[in-house]
């Protein structure tokens, strides 16, 4: 199995590539030349020009973040009704669902409606 997604990752990262070698040229193949594709190299980073910003990032992947939960609590449901044969849902998982839920319509209404999550520069 893990061949077989080593494969689908390979032709991922392949597709990947040429759309931003297209979309930015010379400079995606600068950096790519420069930075390993699987195995990080340490001693070539460079600390980044800005400090890291919850708000920015709650403003930006808070859509993740109920993707997130969302795969593990259907993964969850999806094993143990296999396992045991029938519609199985495991309450604790529909608990941080239900909770992701609301931190997205929360995060999306501040994001919508306020300045709140803004930050300036970013």
């Amino acid at each position: 199995m893990s061949c077989v997604y080593a494969l689908y990752y390979e032709r991922i990262m392949f597709a990947e590539e040429k759309f931003l070698s297209q979309r930015f040229g010379e400079v995606f193949e600068q950096w790519a030349a420069r930075t390993p594709a699987f195995v990080p190299r340490f001693r070539g980073w460079v600390r980044p020009a800005m400090k890291f910003c919850w708000r920015t990032a709650l403003r930006r992947e808070y859509t993740g973040l109920l993707l997130v939960a969302g795969g593990f609590a259907s993964l969850d449901v999806l094993s143990d009704s296999l396992a045991e044969g029938r519609l199985r849902i495991d309450w604790q998982w529909a608990g941080v669902f239900a909770g992701a839920i609301a931190i997205y319509f929360v995060l999306r209404t501040l994001k919508k409606h306020t300045k709140l999550l803004r930050v300036e520069g970013r």
